[in-house]
């Protein structure tokens, strides 16, 4: 399996802080069933302002780690990129998801949806398939928020909302997989990592089948173990978008 969006690089972003976690993430990833991994560290103007160098030196360096330790995991370079009005300043030096044209980006959760478009339009362009990072986890690309905030209250015996209440997404949704924008999926919202709107979400973007690619999003070794327990209820196509 390959994981498409993790944080195990040491030392560069809110992820795992040094060699020893990076060491104790590759295990666990292995353990799970992973041979590859892509290096994602946050890119974000001002907060994580890491070079594509940097990332690359950095999974070079990690790589070597691993093998003298005798853990068989691949590390990819990649980025995950915060789309501000900074973003666009980098479009001529980005770096994709190993040697493809995946391009992972997320955006702020009260982000406007035109930045959303312009991102989308603007990769494609470049020639690039923008891969936009747990969309489950955006309120503002959520549906029935509040029609499920109203029936949790009136409906206290049931423990979690069918995935049925999510069924119609803000229209922005459906016109940006239109537009040749892809989905990446987080296991942990599968697990309830995130709260059950994320896992009711991410199980309609299941269903509907809008997810490319599943990852991850590991931080620190106790976060992704707790993430990856939502490999055990992400069943539907898993096989076909994570090997």
């Amino acid at each position: 399996m390959i994981d498409y969006h993790c944080h195990i690089l040491p030392g560069l972003d809110d992820g795992s802080r040094d060699v020893a976690e990076s060491i104790e993430m590759a295990t666990l990833l292995v353990d799970a069933g992973f041979s590859c991994v892509h290096c994602t560290p946050h890119c974000i103007s001002n907060v994580y302002d890491i070079s594509v160098e940097q990332v690359r030196g950095a999974v070079t360096e990690l790589q070597h780690v691993l093998i003298n330790a005798g853990i068989p995991l691949q590390l990819k370079p990649g980025m995950e990129y915060y789309v501000d009005d900074q973003f666009f300043e980098r479009l001529d030096n980005l770096q994709t998801l190993g040697d493809s044209n995946l391009l992972l980006f997320e955006i702020s959760p009260t982000g406007n949806f035109n930045m959303l478009r312009r991102a989308v339009f603007q990769l494609r362009q470049r020639g690039l398939i923008p891969l936009l990072a747990h969309p489950e986890r955006y309120p503002n690309l959520m549906s029935a928020r509040r029609s499920v905030g109203f029936l949790r209250r009136f409906m206290q015996h049931k423990p979690q909302i069918d995935s049925g209440y999510f069924g119609k997404f803000p229209s922005v949704v459906e016109e940006i997989i239109s537009a040749g924008c892809f989905f990446q999926g987080n296991i942990g919202s599968f697990s309830g990592v995130y709260g059950q709107d994320v896992l009711c979400t991410a199980k309609t973007h299941r269903d509907q089948g809008h997810y490319q690619y599943f990852g991850s999003d590991g931080h620190r070794p106790g976060h992704l173990k707790r993430s990856l327990r939502g490999l055990e209820l992400l069943h539907v196509g898993i096989d076909k978008v994570i090997t």
